[in-house]
C-alpha cells in the first residue's frame, strides 16, 4: 500500500479487541512485524503506534528520524525502552520485527530490534509493565488515545514532529508472543522471494494452536 504522507491505516480498535484476543496483549509480551520502503530517508515518520504519550501515557511505536529506525515502549514515567538502528539501504523493502519480551512486575523486561532476520540493537529496564493501555492502534500514521492524532506512543513528548509515513508499506503482523532469533528469521525468510522481494497475501486473520497472529497486507 502506497502511503502518500497523509493516508492514514487506523485500525480503529486497540491490541486487545482485535479479533480473536484472548488475552491483555499491552501488559503481555508481543512482537510486531513490518515490511516497508520509506520513498526518501528524510523527515519524521511513522511505520507503526499504539497508545500514547506523554508523562502519563503507555504507548509504543515504530518511527524513522531521517534514517534512524527507533522502536519505543514507555510506561509514563515508570519506565521507558528504547532501541534504535540506522538504516544503511532503504532504497529497497525492509523486513523489520520489533519484539517486547515481557517479564513479571519487577523483573527486567527486554526490547530487540531485527531488521532483515539481524539483530541491531536491545534495550532492557524495570517499570515497562502496560506497553499501551486500552488506546488505538495505527500503521504508517498516528492512532493515538482513543483516536486523538496529538498522541504518539511511547514519547514523553511529542508535539506532532512525526508525520503518517511518505512510502510503501506491504504487511503488518502483531503476534501475541516474544518471538526469538529463531522465530524472526524464518519469518523474514519466509517473505524473502528472489526477484521480487516480499509478496503480499491478502488480509487475514490466522489461529495457529494456541497462538494466534493478526496480518494485514496491502490491497
Amino acid at each position: 500500500m502506497r502511503f502518500n504522507g497523509t493516508d492514514k491505516a487506523d485500525l480503529g480498535e486497540s491490541i486487545q479487541n482485535l479479533p480473536g484476543s484472548f488475552v491483555d496483549y499491552s501488559r503481555n509480551s508481543w512482537t510486531t512485524e513490518i515490511v516497508f520502503k520509506p520513498s526518501d530517508t528524510s523527515g519524521n515518520e511513522i511505520l507503526w503506534e499504539h497508545g500514547g504519550g506523554g508523562p502519563n501515557g503507555k504507548g509504543s511505536s515504530l518511527v524513522l528520524t531521517d534514517n534512524l529506525l527507533e522502536f519505543r515502549v514507555r510506561n509514563g514515567l515508570t519506565g521507558d525502552l528504547e532501541a534504535r538502528t540506522t538504516l544503511t539501504n532503504a532504497s529497497d523493502f525492509l523486513h523489520v520485527v520489533a519484539v517486547w519480551d515481557r517479564d513479571a512486575v519487577g523483573v527486567e523486561d527486554e526490547i530487540l530490534l531485527y531488521v532483515n532476520g539481524a539483530i541491531t540493537d536491545t534495550h532492557s529496564g524495570f517499570g515497562v509493565d502496560d506497553s499501551a493501555g486500552t488506546n488505538f492502534t495505527g500503521i504508517g500514521s498516528r492512532a493515538g488515545v482513543l483516536g486523538n492524532s496529538d498522541d504518539l506512543g511511547g514519547f514523553l513528548f511529542d508535539s506532532g514532529s512525526y508525520q503518517t509515513l511518505d512510502g510503501w508499506i506491504s504487511h503488518w503482523r502483531f503476534y501475541d508472543e516474544a518471538l526469538g532469533a529463531t522465530g524472526v528469521s524464518a519469518k523474514y525468510n519466509a517473505l524473502a522471494v528472489p526477484g521480487t522481494l516480499f509478496l503480499g497475501i491478502g488480509l487475514a486473520t490466522l489461529a495457529l494452536g494456541r497462538r494466534r497472529h493478526h496480518l494485514w497486507s496491502a490491497p
